[in-house]
């Protein structure tokens, strides 16, 4: 027999701001959140409303729920960890295990993850309810004339509307509940790993941090009056984008490419005025994210001192973490490479060492609290920090895939896989390549294994490598071009691979019900080392097609591809000729918008490729936690653990990361890393 579901939802009030602070901040115990309705829903019966009115009805509804969480009933909310939170403090004694989320359904069959979008995304039949949502914003702070929380008495229509509110969204759980699969175990498992690390969370110097943002909003106050005397006035600040690329003749740039436009190196600018030039250099001295991370980092931090709550659980559709508020994941890499020993020394005195090393390395102090951003993040006294990252893992099951042999090879042996790419490409010898061209080699192993054209090319070559194949545009492309079509032809299992990704994707598409392979792709009959994955769209039960495409991985997870569909589309080739081609679309949420992608073979293996990763890491996070190792943070392939200092060797942590699953016992995993006490980069 299962478990009865008990759905809740609570509207709040507090002082704390929680789009600012967080949640751990905002249900910290010293802080003055309070509660004024929990709506609580028992499986398909009509939904109870709690007040905070003390009245017999709302005992009733109180006990209820007491009872439901003591006989270990499953406690359904949509981002859970808040519900949980408020259930804590209210005294229910509610276990972690015991808690279902919505939001977590969602995540993990790639659909929007606010509850409105979710339900518009679902068909559900609610629309937006403006006065409850009015009502939500005005009573979760205090009322503005008494400097007090609000009371019924006060306002008692807006207190209605927020009932009303609090009601439809535990009916909307509870519908969303019932359309949408439970995650397996082994998923729930990875969203139980979520909340403890995130519950877990990572020290922060709060000292070193408070120091490093007076110094940079110092610095950007004078880069303001610098770019406002260096245009004669015309520019108000470094943050007016649109002033900027007026006074620098950028009026033709679109506006939704033009942040991207101003960041570009100054030599690729041509006919640039001395002013000119010295506005964009300082935009571009101002535009470091110091000040932006740091004060979201000062912020989140909680009473003892931990950043938490800064990893989104499946926050990319291949099953990856996304980052929250602070966001680990986008510390800028630094362009100084300072050295630990000199990054904990500065750390340890900022307010004297940044200027002072800014002056000794002819730098400035925004360039190098960019470099020491990582070191914020800080073991607690007497612990220090372990890093295990899985070294050039895409490329490693990319590889792994489609079976090239000779990377894997690589890869066992001396992994120099960019002067190989290079080497291959070019029909020379591994060992004559300079290093140069082995930065050329990793801009082709980086930029074209999924597929990407020259664009792909010259975006990551200067995102990830800061590496220009030309200053000319029109050069560069031709290069990019170039360099595409030679790593094609040095790996031909790749362009093969997609191709039947492609054609399996399409054929599940069209017809339900069915699975298909790349395997079965005719032009791979005969050939051997492929990986295979299997595309679906299941039939609901009574025989129409489900609103899912799914690929089933190596490891059994399934990555989803919700509302696909075939659509005839125009291509545009390079010289300007067309041709019609059917096209894979599916739904997505970008830019917080949930619309239509086209979709490629390319596109489907870089989304095999990251789920592996995702699902190696998951391995590793998880025989770290059986072997009693708490792990407090993951930085896209890296993985971050806390432990007493001297309690255990890095080469021990490496030993269990390094092991591999049963559906890749041979994967050639290599495990690199660091140990102590500040967070940093190698």
């Amino acid at each position: 027999m299962s478990l009865p579901r008990v759905y809740i939802d609570a509207e709040t009030f507090s002082s704390v701001d929680i789009s600012v602070r967080g949640l751990a901040n905002y249900w910290d115990p010293e802080a003055d959140t309070g509660i004024h309705c929990i709506a609580v829903k028992v499986d398909d019966t009509p939904t109870m409303l709690w007040k905070n009115d003390h009245t017999v009805e709302s005992l009733a509804v109180a006990e209820c729920l007491a009872i439901h969480i003591r006989h270990g009933s499953l406690i359904v909310a949509h981002k859970a960890e808040f519900e949980f939170y408020m259930l804590r403090k209210l005294g229910f004694n509610v276990r972690l295990e015991q808690m279902r989320c919505t939001m977590a359904k969602a995540a993990s069959m790639a659909f929007p993850l606010s509850l409105g979008k979710l339900s518009m995304a679902l068909g559900l039949p609610y629309g937006k309810n403006t006065a409850g949502h009015k009502a939500m914003k005005i009573l979760c702070k205090p009322n503005p004339s008494t400097g007090k929380f609000w009371r019924y008495a006060e306002a008692p229509q807006l207190f209605e509307d927020l009932y009303t509110y609090c009601i439809q969204d535990v009916q909307l759980e509870y519908d969303i509940d019932q359309l949408l699969p439970d995650l397996t175990d082994e998923e729930q498992a990875v969203w139980l790993m979520n909340q403890r690390i995130n519950r877990r969370g990572i020290g922060v110097d709060r000292r070193a941090a408070a120091a490093a943002y007076a110094i940079c909003t110092a610095e950007s106050e004078r880069l303001n009056r610098e770019i406002h005397e260096a245009s004669g006035g015309k520019v108000a600040s470094t943050t007016v984008s649109l002033q900027i690329a007026r006074f620098c003749g950028m009026d033709s740039v679109a506006k939704d490419v033009l942040e991207e436009a101003l960041k570009q190196p100054l030599t690729s600018y041509g006919g640039l005025s001395i002013k000119q030039r010295r506005v964009l250099e300082i935009r571009q001295e101002a535009a470091k994210s110091s000040v932006l991370k740091i004060e979201p980092l000062l912020e989140l931090c909680s009473s003892d001192g931990r950043l938490r709550w800064s990893q989104q659980y499946h926050g990319a559709a291949t099953g990856r973490e996304a980052g929250r508020g602070f966001q680990p994941l986008n510390i800028p890499r630094g362009a100084l490479h300072l050295e630990p020993a000199l990054q904990n020394a500065v750390l340890d005195d900022p307010v004297v060492e940044i200027p002072e090393l800014a002056r000794n390395l002819k730098s400035t102090p925004l360039n190098v609290v960019s470099d020491l951003l990582r070191g914020l993040l800080i073991a607690a006294e007497g612990y220090e920090l372990s890093s295990y990252d899985y070294a050039g893992i895409e490329m490693v099951y990319g590889a792994w895939y489609v079976g090239d042999e000779g990377l894997l090879t690589e890869f066992r042996g001396e992994r120099k896989v960019y002067e190989m790419t290079y080497a291959t490409a070019f029909h020379v010898d591994k060992a004559s390549v300079t290093k140069d061209q082995r930065q050329v080699g990793k801009g082709m192993a980086l930029g074209a294994q999924f597929g990407g054209g020259g664009d792909a090319l010259i975006t990551t070559a200067w995102s990830q490598l800061r590496l220009r194949f030309d200053p000319d545009p029109v050069k560069a492309k031709e290069i990019a071009e170039d360099l595409k079509i030679r790593w094609r032809e040095a790996r031909p299992n790749y362009p093969l691979y997609w191709k039947a990704l492609e054609w399996a994707a399409k054929q599940a598409v069209m017809h339900p019900g069915n699975a298909y392979s790349p395997l079965s792709f005719s032009k791979l009959q005969g050939l051997t080392g492929f990986q295979g994955v299997s595309y679906l769209v299941p039939l609901a039960a009574d025989g129409t097609p489900g609103a899912v495409l799914q690929c089933t991985l190596p490891s059994g997870r399934v990555l989803s591809y919700p509302y696909p569909r075939i659509e005839r589309h125009t291509v545009v080739k390079k010289d300007g000729d067309t041709w019609e081609a059917d096209s894979l679309c599916y739904m997505v949420t970008d830019d917080n918008q949930w619309r239509k992608t086209h979709s490629y073979g390319g596109k489907l293996f870089e989304n095999n490729v990251q789920a592996a990763a995702a699902d190696l890491l998951r391995f590793g996070i998880t025989n770290m936690n059986n072997a009693g190792i708490p792990v407090v943070l993951t930085v896209y392939d890296e993985v971050l653990a806390e432990t007493k200092t001297g309690s255990m060797t890095w080469e021990y942590g490496r030993e269990i990361m390094e092991r591999r699953p049963d559906w890749c016992p041979d994967l050639p995993v290599k495990v690199t890393g660091w140990q102590g006490r500040r967070y940093r980069k190698e």
